[in-house]
Order: C-alpha cells, then sequence, then structure tokens
C-alpha cells in the first residue's frame, strides 16, 4: 500500500540522516547499561560508592561493555521491529478504511476479495502500455500540425509574391539609336585593337554583339 511504503521510506531516510542507525545504542546507553551489570555482579561497589573504570568494564573477564551492547541491540531491536510492524498494520488497516470510504463516497461497491500483487502489476502495465500508445499518438498529431503549418506558411509566402506588382517591361531602344551605338562600338573597338588594348576590346565586342541582338 502506498501509506505503508511512504511510512518506510521515511523511516530508512531517518535512520541514513543519523550518525548511526537508531537500532545501534550509544556509547552513554552502552556504559549506563554496563554499569548497571557491574553493580549487579559487584554489589559492594555500591555500598563504597565505587564507580568502575572503563578498564574494568571492557575486562575479559567481565566484558560488561559488549554484554551491556548486545542486551541494548536486542532489547532495541525486538521493540523497534514490534513498534514498527504495528504502525505499518496501522497504515495499511487505515488505507483500506479510507479506500472503502471513498468507494462508497462515489457509489461504488468495493472489490473483495482485493486483487493480487500479480494482478495489480498486469493492470499497471496495460495502464502503461495505454499511456505509452496515447503520447505516440499525440506526438504524430503534432508533427502532422507543425508540417501543415510550414505548408501553410509556404502557400502565404507565394501568395504574397503573386500579389507584388510586377516591374513595367523596359521600353525598346529605337534602331537607329542602336545603329549609331553599334557605330561607335564598331570604332571603339577597331582602335583598341590598334593600340593592343585587350581589356577593352573585350568589353566592347560582347556590347557590340549584345547590340547586334536587339536589331535583329
Amino acid at each position: 500500500m502506498a501509506e505503508g511504503e511512504e511510512f518506510f521510506r521515511k523511516k530508512e531516510k531517518e535512520e541514513k540522516e543519523e550518525e548511526k542507525p537508531r537500532r545501534f545504542p550509544t556509547k552513554e546507553e552502552i556504559l549506563e547499561r554496563a554499569i548497571k551489570l557491574y553493580y549487579k555482579d559487584h554489589p559492594e561497589a555500591i555500598e563504597y560508592h565505587l564507580t568502575p573504570e572503563k578498564l574494568e568494564l571492557r575486562a575479559q573477564e567481565g566484558g560488561y561493555l559488549t554484554r551491556a551492547q548486545e542486551q541494548l541491540m536486542r532489547e532495541r531491536g525486538l521493540t523497534e521491529y514490534r513498534e514498527q510492524l504495528n504502525q505499518y498494520l496501522t497504515s495499511l488497516r487505515q488505507e483500506v478504511e479510507n479506500t472503502v470510504e471513498e468507494l462508497k463516497r462515489l457509489g461504488e461497491k468495493p472489490e473483495w476479495p482485493p486483487p493480487s500483487p500479480e494482478e495489480l502489476i498486469q493492470r499497471e502495465t496495460q495502464l502503461l502500455n495505454k499511456i505509452s500508445a496515447s503520447e505516440a499518438k499525440i506526438e504524430k498529431i503534432i508533427h502532422e500540425k507543425t508540417m501543415l503549418e510550414e505548408k501553410i506558411k509556404t502557400l502565404q509566402q507565394e501568395l504574397e509574391k503573386t500579389k507584388m506588382p510586377k516591374e513595367a517591361p523596359k521600353p525598346a531602344i529605337p534602331k537607329t539609336e542602336l545603329i549609331e551605338e553599334a557605330r561607335k562600338l564598331w570604332s571603339t573597338y577597331r582602335n583598341a585593337i590598334l593600340s593592343n588594348d585587350t581589356h577593352l576590346a573585350d568589353t566592347t565586342l560582347k556590347r557590340l554583339k549584345e547590340v547586334r541582338l536587339q536589331l535583329k
């Protein structure tokens, strides 16, 4: 269930953020429990108000620190496990109740017994496939829309070109002027040849050919 999973995710996050996992007791807690175990084995120390040193608590003959740590870890592990399990079951129960109430409010009969995990996974897969198919259709529609917009833009540009006024044709040059220009060009061409000016001769000859074409 979603709420139960969320609870354990938060629990794991809290444990990672701490210096040590919560199930491990602190040094102070271990020392306090070790002293209690020491006093249990040495009641005379209580009578004379003697506090054992850490070396005594760590001694192999007693091993009070080790015993204290094991006891605390065992007790805390069982206690926390029970608490987490109870909280998880409570969250599951609450989620089921909330779901039933919501279905009642919507006028639907709750599915009972609830579907198996395998069936839920199958339903989820089917929904994901439908979502993927819908996304593919949306992408196709967007692509077609983009292509259509580009075509419309191209047609609009072509339409604008047709609306633009065409340049008026240049008036034809009278033949008398063309003949006079041809005579001048021929004279210039001949002088360029005589003076060995190849560049002027080429450009003049090119223009002379154009004038001759216009005279035909």
